[in-house]
């Protein structure tokens, strides 16, 4: 795929206000995360589990679809706490199906990828009108791929149509803690940052420096950066820099 973009890289550490724990309880499971319920997205773990033994596993594979979070704010700067809400289909009553296929075929902890031909623009709309429609905050923090309510985050990566300008048209971040949106949430399953203190994903109490460039210069952010990354030189489980380089080529073969 034809990419043109802007590479940010930052390795500080950041630190900011706490937060309250959020309202959505569901602990993510990798074993549970494949299964695709076909209506409801927000079924139980018994129905779920039901469901799997009537269809097979969702396998990641081309030509299939995946559900939307919507994440929105529920708090203030002091108290910085978000929830989230499956995106509505604005042409119906069901859920919104994002189209489009997985970059792998095994969830696991090392992560995955949605890749679509929905524009980040029009996910981001679809999530602001299901939010007024429940008369929410329709103000957007992120919006993640899922299968059901035990998947992890995942991020939902635009497919450039073949018709591009040479125009940068996206943002990929590399760095650490002050530019991590969820990958350190992810893969610490949902523990760190602990959500009784930080902003969903974030080492905040709010979006990140990354997020406001991105919203000033329009352009879809992917991010790679992960929360306690250091130089490549250190042993440690975290990737740096130069492992975030190779984790991106790899995406994008």
């Amino acid at each position: 795929m034809g990419i043109r973009i802007f590479l940010v890289c930052v390795m500080l550490t950041a630190w900011a206000n706490a937060a309250e724990l959020d309202t959505d309880s569901a602990q993510p499971n990798h074993k549970l995360e494949q299964y695709l319920p076909p209506h409801d997205p927000n079924v139980d773990q018994r129905e779920l589990l039901y469901d799997a033994v009537q269809r097979p596993a969702n396998t990641h594979k081309n030509n299939t679809y995946t559900y939307l979070r919507c994440y929105y704010p529920t708090g203030n700067r002091l108290k910085p706490t978000t929830n989230y809400v499956w995106a509505l289909d604005p042409e119906s009553n069901g859920y919104y199906r994002v189209r489009g296929y997985w970059w792998s075929s095994i969830s696991s902890i090392t992560g995955n990828m949605f890749y679509s031909d929905t524009t980040q623009v029009a996910l981001n709309a679809v999530c602001e009108q299901t939010l007024r429609r429940r008369g929410l905050n329709p103000e957007v923090v992120m919006w993640t791929a899922a299968n059901n309510r035990f998947s992890f985050n995942y991020s939902i990566w635009s497919i450039d149509s073949d018709d591009q300008s040479n125009r940068i048209n996206k943002i990929i971040v590399l760095g650490d803690s002050l530019s991590d949106t969820m990958n350190m949430f992810n893969d610490s399953e949902w523990k760190l940052p602990n959500r009784e203190s930080w902003y969903r994903g974030r080492f905040s109490n709010g979006p990140v420096w990354v997020e406001y460039l991105a919203k000033e210069l329009k352009l879809p952010m992917y991010n790679w950066a992960v929360g306690g990354a250091g130089s490549d030189r250190e042993e440690s489980v975290i990737p740096g820099l130069t492992g975030q380089v190779l984790s991106w080529m790899e995406y994008m073969q």
